[in-house]
């Protein structure tokens, strides 16, 4: 426990890469808890298989977003996406948004998403008197439930993967679920007069 405190605190306050960290704090781990080196070679061939298969599950997902991203594929989606909104709907863009979040989730990861996709919806909103900050809150409250959920997002893998679960099996069972609670956000912010439309 005292250890597990020791790492979350270095890692808020140090400025030193959060990796290094675990690092250091999995070695002291290993001699505190396994003293010797055969009972620590043990333990750690004991994860060996899972350790890797998560280190290459991990790379596999990184190199895909990023042929994504750098080829500007997520930046086309999210023209496309843009362009089939109907301009009479444009008013309405804050709640169209927070109803589809869910299933964009899905398509693009974080970064596409809200580096990609959120400037050119805004743009779309500025035309039709759609307040910007109120697509932004639409697009972050009702996409977070669903951020763990997406095969774009690195850390649903791994997720995933250590409780040995497929990650198509987790979407199957949790989509739904995930964007009803969603939508019941996207409705309670428009009662509660936090989302608006134009």
């Amino acid at each position: 426990m005292i250890l597990t405190l020791a790492v979350i605190l270095c890692m808020v306050f140090l400025k030193a890469p959060s990796y290094s960290i675990f690092m250091i704090g999995c070695v002291i781990a290993l001699l505190v808890n396994y003293p010797g080196a055969k009972l620590q070679n043990r333990v750690i061939r004991s994860h060996f298989g899972s350790a890797i298969m998560m280190t290459f599950t991990i790379l596999a997902a990184g190199m895909f977003l990023g042929i994504l991203e750098d080829s500007q594929i997520m930046n086309h989606m999210a023209n496309v996406l843009a362009s089939v909104i109907p301009q009479s709907m444009g008013q309405f863009l804050p709640l169209i948004i927070g109803v589809l979040s869910v299933p964009l989730t899905l398509l693009f990861g974080t970064d596409s998403y809200f580096y990609g996709l959120l400037p050119v919806l805004t743009g779309v909103g500025n035309k039709f008197g759609a307040d910007p900050v109120h697509i932004g809150m639409a697009m972050a409250v009702c996409r977070n439930g669903a951020a763990f959920m997406s095969p774009v997002v690195p850390a649903a893998f791994l997720g995933t993967g250590l409780a040995g679960v497929e990650i198509k099996d987790h979407i199957k069972t949790c989509f739904f679920w995930i964007w009803g609670v969603s939508i019941v956000s996207l409705i309670s912010g428009l009662l509660l007069g936090v989302l608006h439309i134009a």
